[in-house]
């Protein structure tokens, strides 16, 4: 199994191409300053892509086109065909069909002029929507490419860390070799040699002060000593201090029973006389203090980069979202900007501006009121597809903006 079956990114993601993991790996360098520059490239693009997914998902141009559509709404309704039907009684002798058409004529032609401005430039919005949606597919599909390039280069590092670290094991050498303390039995023994080899000592020079030995008698003391067993030395010397004996037939852990007894036994310590210095303790050997290594610099740079592959992790469905908040918002605001032209080719017809000027033009009041009528209900019906939209787009900021500083510490 290559570096890129053994790492699998979390999350869910795609193995990486094993070819390209190999080619990274081949090209990092065990120095400091290239560890912390590691993936660079790679890095910049994720990062420059989390930037504009978070510019992308923001209100942007909504609010401005539920401005736009309430100015719509406004100077259609302001337009009134009941103004075209002259006053009863004597009011209506100085005022006359004629004059209530030219009136009424001169309001409608400032009123579409406003009319057909406002829906230029919804449609406008509504066009830039519709580029936003296709601009956060590409996002989406540029997005998770630089996620997959930098899981390679993520492959790669864990993978050359994973076969360095044997081989600075394997340098190092073999481990010191602890100073072994000696045990309890042996310095039991140890000390009651000592004294006996003390006692031997100082009856010797008793009998230096008291009468001087001949050559014989020394001669003879000398001989008799090589004569004596080493044991039978060392049992002479353990009943002088006051120990039991083992005898032939005692077992061996009855032996170091005993011996262990003496040595840690709180009123039978035996030590050797300091006036000698024959034998001395060994001296205890200081603990070493636990070394802490610091960590591999390309450790902490990939600590970085899975930081910043994480936010864009995150930034995936926040994009998604995005599109889903202004999947309809582009098709009512067109609608829009439909009725807004079908509203005005009725109402020139129909006050008699569309074609040659009529000597008696007899405006319909019903044609008039039913095309107004339609666009005001295609504005109501945008007008709640932006404020949906915009409630949708508030939750989705509100979602990316905990993690706006992500970006920013991993660069």
């Amino acid at each position: 199994m290559g570096v890129a079956g053994s790492i699998s990114p979390p999350g869910g993601a795609p193995k990486p191409d094993p070819a390209r993991v190999a080619a990274i790996r081949y090209t990092i360098v065990d120095e400091p300053e290239t560890c912390a520059a590691f993936g660079e490239t790679a890095r910049a693009a994720l990062a420059a892509l989390n930037d504009r997914a978070l510019a992308e998902t923001r209100s942007g141009d909504l609010g401005e086109c539920r401005l736009l559509l309430d100015h719509i709404r406004d100077r259609v309704a302001g337009l009134d065909p009941a103004r075209l039907t002259p006053r009863g009684g004597l009011a209506g002798l100085f005022d006359s069909r004629t004059r209530r058409l030219k009136a009424f004529r001169t309001g409608y032609a400032a009123a579409a002029a406003a009319v057909s401005q406002s829906a230029g430039e919804i449609g406008d919005r509504a066009a830039a929507l519709a580029r936003k949606e296709t601009a956060l597919e590409s996002l989406w599909s540029e997005t998770r490419d630089a996620i997959a390039e930098l899981d390679a280069h993520i492959a790669a590092a864990r993978g050359w860390l994973a076969n360095e670290a044997p081989a600075s094991v394997a340098e190092a050498g073999a481990p010191v070799e602890a100073v072994v303390a000696p045990a309890p039995v042996e310095a039991a023994h140890e000390a009651i040699e000592a004294q006996a080899d003390a006692e031997a000592l100082h009856a010797l020079e008793e009998n230096s002060v008291g009468e001087p030995l001949d050559t014989a008698t020394l001669s003879d003391a000398q001989s008799e000593a090589e004569t004596v067993p080493p044991a039978v030395v060392q049992s002479e010397a353990v009943e002088a201090a006051g120990v039991a004996v083992p005898t032939e037939a005692s077992e061996p852990d009855e032996v170091v029973a005993i011996a262990t007894e003496a040595a840690d036994g709180p009123e039978r310590e035996i030590a050797p006389p300091a006036e000698t210095g024959l034998q001395s303790e060994p001296e205890p050997v200081p603990s070493l203090a636990p070394v802490t290594s610091l960590p591999h610099p390309l450790e902490t740079r990939l600590a970085a980069l899975e930081t910043l592959r994480a936010t864009a992790i995150g930034r995936l469905p926040l994009m998604r979202a995005a599109q889903n908040a202004d999947c309809r918002t582009p098709a009512a605001l067109k609608a829009v900007c439909d009725g807004v032209e079908a509203w005005r080719a009725d109402w020139q017809d129909a006050l008699g501006l569309s074609g040659k000027k009529a000597k008696k033009v007899r405006p319909d009041r019903v044609r008039l009121s039913n095309a107004t009528s339609a666009l005001a209900d295609r504005v109501e019906v945008a007008g709640r597809e932006v404020s949906a939209a915009l409630s949708r787009r508030a939750e989705l900021e509100a979602r990316s903006t905990p993690r706006m500083a992500a970006p920013a510490m991993a660069a």
